[in-house]
C-alpha cells in the first residue's frame, strides 16, 4: 500500500494519480500498486509538481516496515543501514534554546504529576525479556548472531542467558562496530542456531515474553 500527498496537483497529474490511486482528501491519494507503477507515479509527480511539495510513503521489508520519498521539503530522507530516516535541518541557536526551555518545563510538569499519584506497572510479576542481535534487518536473508534473555521475578532480575550463534560467512565491519560482536568471538564462542533456540525455550519456559519491537525479533 502507498500513500501520496501533494500540495500542487495539476489536472494531468491528478489524472495520473487517480488512474491508480483513490483520492481520499484534497491532495491525498492511497492505493495498492506494484513497485514499477509506484516508481513511475513518483517520476510523474517529480515532473509536474513544480515548486510544490510531495511525499510518498510505502511498505517495505525492513525494521520500520515502511519507507518514504519527498520533494520540495526541508527535511531530507537519509538511508541508515537499510532504514530510511529523516535528516532535519539545523535550527538557529535561538530556536534550539526555545526547544530546550519547553523540554525542561515539560519534564518539571511530568515530575509534579507523577509525585501526586502512584504509577501501576502493566507488566506481570514474572517475565522474560528477549533481545536479538542480527547481521541485518531482513529476516529472509540475514542471520541471528546473539540471543540474550533476562528473567525477572517479582520485579527483580534473577537469571541471565546469553548465546552467540555461528553464522554463514562473515559479519560486516558495521555490524561488528554496532553490536560489539566480532567474527572472532562468533567463531570462538558461537553454537548452532538449533541448540541456541532449544536452550532459549528451556530458559523461557511458560513465562510471558517481553520484547522491544517484537515484530522484528519474532520475525527472525
Amino acid at each position: 500500500m502507498i500513500v501520496v500527498t501533494v500540495s500542487v496537483c495539476t489536472p494531468s497529474l491528478r489524472g495520473d494519480l487517480t488512474k491508480w490511486l483513490f483520492e481520499i482528501a484534497p491532495g491525498v491519494y492511497v492505493g495498492d500498486v506494484s513497485a514499477r507503477v509506484r516508481d513511475r507515479l513518483w517520476e510523474r509527480i517529480g515532473k509536474n509538481i513544480g515548486s510544490g511539495r510531495a511525499c510518498m510513503v510505502y511498505g517495505v521489508r525492513s525494521e520500520t516496515h515502511f519507507a518514504f520519498k519527498t520533494i520540495g521539503e526541508t527535511w531530507e530522507p537519509t538511508d541508515f543501514d537499510g532504514i530510511t530516516l529523516m535528516k532535519h535541518p539545523l535550527k538557529s541557536n535561538k530556536a534550539q534554546k526555545a526547544d530546550s526551555k519547553k523540554w525542561e518545563e515539560s519534564c518539571k510538569t511530568g515530575s509534579q504529576k507523577k509525585a501526586g499519584r502512584s504509577i501501576q506497572s502493566s507488566l506481570p510479576g514474572n517475565y522474560v525479556v528477549l533481545d536479538l542481535e542480527t547481521t541485518g534487518l531482513d529476516p529472509l536473508k540475514d542471520q541471528i548472531i546473539e540471543i540474550a534473555l533476562i528473567k525477572v521475578v517479582d520485579d527483580a532480575v534473577t537469571e541471565e542467558f546469553r548465546r552467540f550463534i555461528q553464522v554463514r560467512g562473515e559479519v560486516s565491519p558495521f555490524i561488528e562496530q554496532l553490536t560489539g560482536i566480532t567474527n572472532n568471538r562468533l567463531k570462538a564462542e558461537g553454537i548452532g542456531l538449533k541448540q541456541a533456540l532449544e536452550e532459549s525455550l528451556n530458559f523461557i519456559r511458560s513465562n510471558p515474553l517481553v520484547c522491544h519491537n517484537a515484530d522484528f525479533d519474532l520475525g527472525f
